[in-house]
């Protein structure tokens, strides 16, 4: 009865008990889950990438899923036809390659269909940024305009070991594909009473609290074991700094015009597309950033947007990764966006014409400092025409960092006027702080909606003056401002100034 009883819910996710189901994760991820690349019957060894696909029609499937699978001579889920010469091209893993969905409704298929470019899905299960720009070897890139990169926690793996290997990609034999697949045959079988005896193992283990860790494993639990061993050597390299390492040794990437990056793990946070962002400003990564998009999705994507199990992306997150990626490729109006990174920036990179300051509290700081005598702080004035607002350029939003009390905080004030007629909006500061602490830096953002106020709609050719007010005439400073005008419900953050 209990064989059967954890048979169902394995098969029935959805009448797994909440504070059960991190332990049916942790069993379905190590002893029943079939891995694609590791299946007989969907890859094949590659000596270059250590594995592929299998070209031809197979299906794969497990608890939650079930899907016909349709390959080309490339071992890519994807036609022939998308291999001539595709305007679009999509790296990533599993979640790119559309495990679990039907292939009609991967992101990228659905990106193909609803803006009508050729779009070739690349995505393999497992690869790590340097397969996935390996793979790129064999594509004709010639008309490609978009190259779109789907990055996840365990690509750090494989890119560590790139750099260790002084950028130099080395791949395992063909015998030791042959093992694992062989290994993960023998772990996922089924034998009598497996999963009672298994589930009660995990349960009885002391350190039971470690399985936390194991809640978002991906289908490769460490994606370097598919590499040659590594050496023990730390390297000091975070994941940002790993990833664009891999981008900045890629000569095939740089006749592609533009590279739009995203992060899709279920436990999603902005923290990867943040560091990327930063390191974006910095040498030795600072010339990458004009052709440089990234998408965030950390405040899009829901729990219900993954499978309840399986760790990756339903039927309904492939949608929405879809729609806002088409929002970046397909626009062609120029995005008014707007980012003064630190005082210094100010001056040496943008031109002052559109900014309103007082140069008194701009000394030799890095930051900019406001204090009782300083009644205006940094401001911009943009134009917000009647065709952006149709085009559903409705959603401002201003990101900085700032020091000081909350309680000092001013006002952050939007002007937008069209000869005599002015719309007024301003958002006290310290609302959005929430903090006590005078001396650490605080990052936050206003996201203010425009497109629901009559005023705006009645207008055709406005100018928009956002600006700082220290109406409580308060010290503070402010820094990496960020000023974007772009559609709702994603967060893009292009480094060109402008979709392409």
């Amino acid at each position: 009865m209990m064989e059967f009883s954890f048979s169902f819910l394995l098969n029935h996710p959805k009448y797994i008990p909440d504070s059960w189901l991190r332990y049916f994760r942790h069993y379905y991820f190590k002893y029943d889950r079939g891995i694609i690349q590791f299946d007989p019957e969907s890859s094949i060894y590659n000596p270059e990438l250590f594995y592929t696909l299998r070209p031809g029609r197979f299906t794969f499937g497990n608890r939650e899923i079930t899907n016909e699978y349709q390959v080309n001579e490339l071992g890519m889920r994807d036609n022939a036809e998308s291999l001539d010469n595709p305007e679009i091209v999509i790296l990533g893993d599993s979640h790119t390659m559309g495990w679990g969905i039907d292939q009609h409704k991967t992101f990228p298929a659905l990106i193909e269909a609803n803006i009508g470019a050729k779009v070739l899905n690349a995505g393999m299960s497992s690869y790590g940024t340097v397969r996935e720009i390996k793979a790129l070897d064999k594509i004709d890139l010639s008309q490609t305009q978009y190259i779109i990169i789907q990055y996840c926690y365990n690509d750090h793996g494989e890119n560590l070991h790139y750099i260790e290997r002084d950028n130099m990609l080395e791949v395992s034999s063909e015998e030791t594909l042959r093992q694992k697949k062989r290994s993960h045959s023998e772990t996922i079988n089924y034998y009598f009473l497996k999963h009672t005896l298994l589930f009660f193992g995990i349960l009885g283990d002391k350190l039971f609290e470690r399985l936390r860790a194991t809640q978002t494993i991906n289908e490769d639990n460490n994606d370097s074991q598919e590499l040659p061993a590594a050496t023990t050597k730390a390297l000091p390299v975070d994941d940002a700094k790993a990833f664009l390492n891999v981008l900045m040794n890629a000569p095939k990437l740089e006749a592609v015009p533009q590279i739009i990056i995203t992060h899709l793990d279920r436990q999603l946070n902005d923290h990867f597309i943040y560091k990327l962002r930063q390191l974006l400003k910095q040498e030795p990564y600072r010339d990458l950033a004009p052709k440089i998009s990234l998408i965030d999705f950390s405040e899009v994507l829901l729990k219900t947007d993954y499978f309840i199990l399986d760790d990756h992306l339903n039927e309904g997150g492939h949608g929405k990764v879809a729609a806002g990626l088409e929002k970046a490729i397909s626009n062609n109006l120029p995005t008014e966006q707007i980012k003064i990174y630190t005082q210094s920036d100010f001056h040496q990179e943008h031109d002052s014409s559109g900014w309103d300051f007082n140069e008194s509290y701009m000394g030799d700081q890095c930051y900019f400092s406001l204090d009782a005598n300083t009644l205006w702080g940094p401001g911009y004035k943009m134009n917000l025409t009647k065709k952006m607002i149709d085009s559903g350029y409705t959603t401002l939003s201003v990101k900085y960092d700032y020091h000081g009390l909350s309680t000092n905080a001013g006002m952050l004030v939007i002007d937008i006027a069209e000869e005599e007629n002015h719309l007024w909006i301003g958002e006290p500061m310290d609302k959005k702080l929430y903090t006590s602490e005078e001396n650490k830096w605080h990052t936050t953002c206003h996201v203010i909606p425009l497109k629901k106020r009559d005023e705006i709609e009645n207008m055709h050719d406005a100018n928009m003056h956002i600006y700082f007010w220290n109406n409580k005439k308060k010290s503070f400073k402010l820094n990496n401002i960020e000023i974007t005008l772009r559609k709702p419900d994603i967060n893009i953050y292009n480094f060109d100034w402008r979709y392409r």
